[in-house]
């Protein structure tokens, strides 16, 4: 597991699985750091007949019960953008031009966008996936955000804890 702020993160090697921990003030509230944390980081597998089809095109043999499916409905989708390897800002403006608006990455890892540009595309609708997901394991909360633990454990995705740090002693001399 991979501990740090959300920006530590993705600056390290890929992890499956995460630990946040909020970066003093520079989120406002509790769910604009979750926001932040899903829309770089968080993003879910494709769908199973997806997955399975990109799985064939690497030559990866999967089976399907191993391939978890969003929550979403696949509403008649059947095709996706495979973007391997690297991601930045020029393939991404390329890739902007095709039909397709659901993009499957291998890891959130591999897409070096800044935040202006991820927001940008999801504004012209593009869904990101990733063939191997993070999972967020828990959200590590400084002493003085205990009084708010009820708002994180609202917003938390399923499965993820909250965990709060006891405050620090005075030393004694």
């Amino acid at each position: 597991m991979t501990a740090g702020t959300l920006a530590e993160i993705l600056a390290g090697p890929p992890a499956a699985r995460v630990l946040l921990c909020p970066e003093g003030l520079r989120f406002s509230d509790d769910a604009a750091f979750l926001l932040a944390a899903s829309l770089r980081l968080l993003w879910p597998p494709p769908e199973a007949d997806l997955a399975a089809a990109v799985a064939g095109l690497r030559g990866e043999h999967v089976d399907p019960p191993q391939i978890p499916a969003v929550s979403a409905p696949a509403r008649g989708r059947k095709s996706a953008l495979l973007m391997e390897g690297i991601v930045n800002a020029a393939r991404a403006a390329r890739a902007a031009g095709s039909p397709g608006r659901d993009w499957i990455v291998e890891t959130p890892f591999h897409v070096r966008l800044s935040r202006r540009l991820l927001a940008e595309l999801s504004a012209a609708g593009v869904r990101w996936f990733a063939l191997r997901p993070v999972r967020l394991e828990a959200v590590l909360l400084p002493p003085e955000s205990g009084s708010r633990s009820a708002a994180w454990r609202e917003a938390l995705p399923a499965g993820a804890r909250l965990a709060v740090l006891p405050r620090r002693r005075a030393a004694r001399t």
